[in-house]
């Protein structure tokens, strides 16, 4: 079956008539995840991203993550940015903390969810410190600096690291950038995490925008860090829709930035550059383990449309 889109497809991203979903244009294969073994440890947690508009469809994707957290609970959630648009926080008393975060996942499931979240391009339109401090009156809000990096540890031993960068400021033409890279770079090599697994708002490859080769400028930039870093996988968003890129030289590239649902989803079409690609809304589940690491992409009805696992005999 050819990977290209139909004519419809072409049609609809010329006339530029709204959200097209190339995940309706190709069959995709059933879903296929490793069941854990009976006392297996295993660390899950929810990935979203470009989540705060505040509107209907942020609620629609917070409502399929609270039913799937009642089905399988996470440790926590990761937030990849640009969490209040357009113009980020005034401070920490800014009223979108209620109506773009605190009173949107309220569920049950939710309420007591941590939330590690990295700065996106939007939020530094505002008070970027707020975000910081919000963390101080917050019981679930976890943003310790602008960049930061913690550790997981399973009963097992297997030790899961995370790296959370503000890649707004990752540009190679500044001290701040390559400062930034820098402490990336040190930060990867003292670790003894078995898996890395590094957060940042902006993407690494994407389909979106027709970019050369589906390299965005971070790529040239960050790219063998990463690689050099033993990364296994990297999380971003700012492209509002799901999709997995292939490995390249051990590394997974995740866009999870659906976070509110179908506003202003991008067209996007199926390529050699997108193993799985989707707009409309969404998150992604991680699953690790000492064996694998089991990416799921999760659709607005709460159930998963596409899976990968990877395997560290396989890196």
């Amino acid at each position: 079956m050819s990977r290209g889109p139909s004519l419809a497809l072409a049609l609809a991203l010329v006339a530029g008539c709204g959200v097209v979903d190339p995940s309706a244009e190709r069959a995709l294969p059933p879903v296929v995840v490793r069941p854990l073994a009976p006392g297996e440890p295993a660390l899950v947690i929810g990935v979203v991203g470009d989540t705060g508009t505040g509107r209907a469809d942020q609620y629609e994707v917070a409502e399929a993550m609270a039913r799937r957290v009642e089905r399988e609970p996470w440790a926590f959630a990761v937030f990849l940015g640009d969490n209040f648009y357009m113009d980020g926080v005034a401070s920490v008393d800014d009223p979108q903390w209620q109506t773009k975060f605190e009173d949107v996942y309220a569920a049950p499931s939710l309420r007591d969810l941590p939330c590690y979240a990295v700065l996106g391009n939007h939020d530094h339109q505002g008070n970027v410190q707020a975000q910081v401090d919000y963390s101080a009156r917050s019981a679930r809000w976890r943003m310790p600096a602008t960049h930061y990096a913690f550790e997981e540890r399973l009963s097992d031993g297997t030790l899961v690291g995370f790296f959370m960068l503000d890649t707004t400021v990752l540009n190679p033409d500044t001290a701040q950038g390559q400062a930034h890279r820098a402490w990336l770079a040190e930060q990867l090599a003292a670790s003894q995490a078995d898996w890395k697994v590094v957060c940042g708002h902006h993407p690494v490859y994407a389909t979106c925008r027709k970019r050369p080769n589906h390299r965005t400028r971070m790529a040239a930039f960050l790219e063998q860090t990463l690689i050099d870093g033993g990364v296994d996988l990297y999380l971003g968003g700012h492209d509002h829709v799901l999709e997995l890129s292939p490995s390249i030289e051990g590394v997974r590239y995740v866009t999870s930035g659906a976070g509110a649902g179908s506003d202003k989803a991008y067209p996007i079409e199926w390529s050699e550059a997108a193993e799985y690609v989707a707009t409309g809304g969404g998150f992604v589940v991680l699953r690790v383990t000492r064996e694998d690491l089991v990416i799921e992409f999760v659709r607005l009805a709460g159930e998963t449309q596409y899976a990968c696992t990877l395997r560290k005999d396989a890196r």
